[in-house]
């Protein structure tokens, strides 16, 4: 189902874990994917060289988003290359599991700077352009369930989720008016490289199945999935929305880890 054809997509975080699987999804549909990521430039090349072994079309472009001036550089790489999206999912995080008592302005400010001052700048530098180019462009937020459930160890984490969640809606009301729609999506627990830096991942497999009501750990693709339909004409009536997507765990949350 090519229903992205014609169509840019620049996603964050997009060469590990939901964000290689979004890229590879949208790439499926037919969109040209801009692939941007922070570190690792040997699983970064790996990532486009899948995605064009798949018949797909994008760049990588490299831009540190914990860093002031990350968005800024991103989003000149973006235009340089006349890759402006149509779509922008943003998708980078950076977590630490640290408890609140232990957590300091350093974590709060680097978190932050990654989790939603990066993602403000894009979405704004996207919104701005959309609406001077009288565009409908569609921005895909992706947050945690952890910006509602009280984890004692991700402090600075959750705390930027909910900060991203409140963000998702802002920009929504600020697009609505232009036909631009924004969502997001708060997202349960995935097996992906960023999980596997805190958990063994048949620790992660064992504690999914007793925690979440589906019985499993959720497959990055199936994130990328539901992302892809957020995108999608299929939603076209929905904006301003945080929506779960989680297996049930909403239902039941174990926060005692």
């Amino acid at each position: 189902m090519k229903n992205f054809e014609g169509k840019t997509v620049l996603v964050t975080g997009g060469t590990k874990g939901i964000g290689k699987a979004c890229a590879l999804e949208f790439s499926s549909r037919g969109a040209f994917v801009v692939m941007a990521y922070g570190r690792d430039p040997s699983a970064a090349s790996s990532a486009l060289e899948e995605l064009r072994g798949e018949g797909g079309e994008g760049i990588l472009l490299q831009s540190n988003l914990a860093e002031p001036d990350g968005a800024d550089r991103l989003w000149k790489s973006v235009c340089d290359a006349g890759q402006v999206p149509d779509i922008l999912i943003l998708n980078g995080a950076y977590q630490e599991k640290v408890l609140a008592l232990d957590t300091d302005a350093e974590l709060m400010q680097k978190t932050f700077q990654m989790n939603v001052f990066a993602g403000f700048l894009l979405a704004k530098a996207c919104l701005k352009h959309w609406i001077e180019q009288g565009q409908k462009g569609v921005i895909v937020v992706h947050s945690s369930g952890q910006s509602t459930h009280v984890h004692q160890n991700a402090f600075a984490y959750a705390v930027s989720k909910a900060a991203l969640d409140h963000m998702t809606r802002h920009l929504a009301s600020v697009g609505a008016q232009h036909g631009i729609r924004v969502n997001g999506v708060n997202l349960g627990w995935f097996l992906t490289e960023g999980e596997k830096i805190f958990y063994e991942e048949k620790e992660m497999i064992r504690t999914a199945g007793e925690s979440v009501p589906l019985g499993r750990i959720g497959d990055p693709r199936e994130a990328a999935k539901f992302t892809a339909f957020l995108a999608s004409e299929d939603c076209s009536y929905m904006t301003g929305s945080m929506l779960t997507y989680d297996g049930g765990y909403d239902l039941h949350p174990d926060t005692s880890n």
